[in-house]
């Protein structure tokens, strides 16, 4: 999967710089999107469309019975016990901590994104309560009591996680105004100079991609050696030390050392939390842990698109190589999570 996803990235990283080297403009007034990067959208979306679809019709998911034989139990749905559902009695505390980051949002004239974190928080609130005031026993109320009852691995993967992703949007969204700046001395993004940078940063994460394609077949033996969660935490490191390397680094080329890190990391990130949990997640329940388990990506995500803007003004105005260090920190954090990972000596990947 991860050779695969790299191959991918390399491919869609390059786009633009493809598309200026057979002549289509890299540069465009203010205001306009290059017609090169216009190009490079268009061909993903395709790719996308083309993938998906690929998906839907041709892959076929496991059978009720094939799950019940990996997990040993009848897939007659009167044998098979269910867990009784748990309604947690912390919305109110979700709803009120909603309640207060909206009003300070308004009473200080805060960053208008800071809403989105602020309704999120409460709604997610309401719904445990709507949940435990009804009873209910429908889809809802079992993903609120299936995230209530997340494995122990997985709660201590979801921090992990969430710090994990905290470092990787922050790079993927400020690494082209650092490089452009540090490297190629420009800030005019209608510039020829900003551009050349920006198809740079492009070859840049292309190469990261590569280098997680090769590391993807390297992982395993290290993972018996030292274990899932250390081989991940390791990786994470790597990944921190790439970003400080985007800090500090100024030559393009040598701009191509911290992908080294970046892509260790992105192999790990790619696999390795994925096989710690299949080893502790019950078979029949992978579709809705998997789910849940990705909310701490999407998580993070709006956690940067609300803060980070702000951070940005109020701490380093004008000067986005410091974002860096903010995603070393939290991939630093991500790895010391891991070590809080405890696995049994049989989950070891083989």
């Amino acid at each position: 999967q991860t050779a695969f996803i790299g191959a991918g990235a390399v491919l869609g990283s390059l786009a633009p710089a493809l598309f200026n080297w057979l002549g289509i403009a890299n540069t465009a007034p203010d205001g306009v999107i290059p017609a090169s990067v216009r190009y490079s959208f268009y061909l993903g979306a395709v790719a996308i469309v083309l993938s998906v679809g690929w998906t839907v019709l041709r892959v076929r998911e496991y059978a009720p019975d094939e799950m019940a034989a990996f997990e040993g139990t009848s897939a007659n749905p009167d044998v098979v016990q269910h867990e009784p559902l748990v309604h947690p009695r912390t919305g109110p505390l979700w709803v009120t901590a909603g309640g207060v980051l909206l009003a300070l949002v308004a009473a200080f004239q805060l960053d208008k994104q800071l809403y989105v974190l602020g309704s999120g928080l409460a709604l997610f609130g309401a719904i445990q309560i709507g949940v435990r005031a009804t009873s209910a026993k429908g889809a809802l109320a079992h993903i609120v009591s299936d995230l209530a009852q997340m494995p122990v691995q997985m709660k201590q993967l979801a921090f992990a996680q969430f710090f994990t992703w905290i470092g990787f949007f922050i790079v993927w969204i400020y690494t082209t105004p650092v490089v452009t700046a540090q490297a190629f001395g420009a800030t005019d993004t209608a510039s020829a100079a900003y551009n050349e940078g920006a198809d740079w940063v492009g070859v840049m994460f292309a190469f990261y991609n590569g280098v997680a394609i090769v590391v993807a077949f390297l992982l395993p033996a290290l993972a018996k050696r030292i274990g899932n969660a250390g081989t991940h935490a390791v990786g994470l490191l790597c990944g921190a030390a790439g970003f400080i390397g985007l800090l500090l680094m100024r030559d393009p080329v040598m701009l191509l050392l911290p992908m080294v890190g970046m892509g260790i990391a992105w192999a790990s990130v790619l696999s390795m939390p994925y096989v710690i949990l299949t080893r502790v997640l019950p078979p029949r329940k992978f579709g809705i842990y998997i789910g849940i388990f990705n909310f701490f990506v999407v998580i993070p995500q709006l956690v940067v698109a609300t803060l980070m803007g702000g951070i940005m003004r109020s701490f380093f105005p004008g000067e986005p190589r410091w974002t860096m260090l903010v995603a070393a920190l939290m991939m630093a954090l991500a790895a010391a999570a891991m070590m809080l990972v405890r696995e049994n000596s049989k989950d070891v990947a083989a």
